[in-house]
């Protein structure tokens, strides 16, 4: 090979001139030899580039993650104990000044009496149904669906059914300042916490929600909600 600048000869491996030290960048052997000279350090940032796609790639994944949602058979006093759990949280937000002076645990006990008179007889099987959202983002249930299959899909919309019956029970509590049995306000507890526990609510990431739900023989379920501002739909839920 013969130096373009100084017309040496050089041998054809050469990265630079030696007579003027004109460097052959253009030529084949230089990218060779540069990876034959350099490789140990090649390779280490080679590691250090693939550490850092790995770190980037768990990152992601751990901030969206997955919005679960189970079902499993539950006794009898299990669903007591959700319910109870649930009512009691409304109560003491709707009658704060009572549950201050007797104590929340005076009002959970009353309410464990009391909430079998009020929870209508059931004739499916109690199931516990929980939320978890495990994502990095606000998720919003938008609506609870149920069917027998072959029947087709059917809405529950607790807040709509049971809007009547909260007027009714908030008109009857404000117009006696709350000199009420204390069973009428369980009640409105009750129902308050049904119509936020089983229709619409928000869960923030990390949150995790239980509930209670009636199953019958074959029946599916299926919750639809909403996330980052796209609709979605998860599969059919059943007890196996």
């Amino acid at each position: 090979m013969v130096c373009p600048k100084c017309q040496a000869n050089v041998a054809n491996d050469s990265n630079f001139c030696p007579r003027c030290g004109t460097p052959f960048k253009n030529r084949n052997g230089f990218v060779a030899n540069l990876w034959r000279d350099n490789k140990p350090g090649f390779l280490v940032l080679s590691l250090l580039l693939l550490a850092m796609l790995c770190s980037i790639g768990y990152y992601l994944y751990s901030r969206t993650g997955k919005f679960v949602v189970t079902v499993e058979r539950i006794t009898r006093n299990e669903a007591l104990d959700i319910y109870t759990k649930a009512a009691l949280k409304t109560y003491c937000r709707e009658f704060r000044q009572e549950c201050s002076q007797l104590g929340e645990d005076n009002i959970e006990s009353q309410i464990r009496r009391v909430l079998p008179k009020i929870l209508s007889q059931v004739k499916t099987t109690d199931v516990k149904i929980t939320y978890q959202n495990n994502t990095g983002s606000q998720i919003t249930v938008q609506r609870f669906r149920f069917r027998t299959p072959p029947e087709n899909w059917r809405v529950e919309e607790p807040k709509v059914r049971f809007a009547t019956k909260i007027q009714q029970l908030q008109f009857l509590i404000e117009s006696n300042k709350g000199n009420v049995p204390f069973e009428t306000k369980l009640e409105l507890a009750d129902t308050l916490a049904l119509t936020e526990n089983h229709g619409s609510f928000t869960l923030q990431p990390g949150e995790r929600k239980v509930w209670r739900i009636g199953y019958n023989a074959g029946s599916e379920a299926q919750i639809e909600y909403t996330q980052n501002g796209k609709t979605f739909v998860t599969p059919a839920l059943r007890l196996g």
